[in-house]
This record gives C-alpha cells, structure tokens and sequence, in this order.
C-alpha cells in the first residue's frame, strides 16, 4: 500500500490498532505513519514489528516514541 493510501485511510476510518514491518528501507516511514495515526486518534495501538524489530532498549526508541 502507497503511503498516500495509508493516510487517506487513517483520515477515514480511525482503527484501534495499525501495525507496521519494520526493514531497513522503510523504518522512517513507518515512524512517521505511527505518528501520524497518534496524531489523528492519541489512543491508538501503534505496533512495529518485523525481521528488523529490536527487543533492546536502545531499539525500543525509549523516549522517542510515545507508547
């Protein structure tokens, strides 16, 4: 799905939960999509998950991300 595509659908319908894969070439996409969909529904269950998804506290962006 194009990014454009993911945000016309965030625009709406607003879900309780939006997962992402996290590779290496689409990590900062990701972020921002999570973010954007907190942006338009603060309760939101954002995930991000994948074969690049880190389980350390360095790669759980503690701090950067609002959970």
């Amino acid at each position: 799905m194009y990014p454009e595509k993911l945000i016309n659908a965030l625009d709406q319908e607003q879900p309780d939960v939006i997962a992402v894969s996290n590779y290496i070439w689409n990590q900062r996409l990701g972020l921002q999509l999570l973010r954007y969909a907190k942006e338009k529904k603060p309760s939101i269950m954002t995930i991000m998950g994948g074969p690049l998804a880190r389980v350390d506290s360095e790669g759980l962006a503690i701090g950067k991300v609002k959970y």
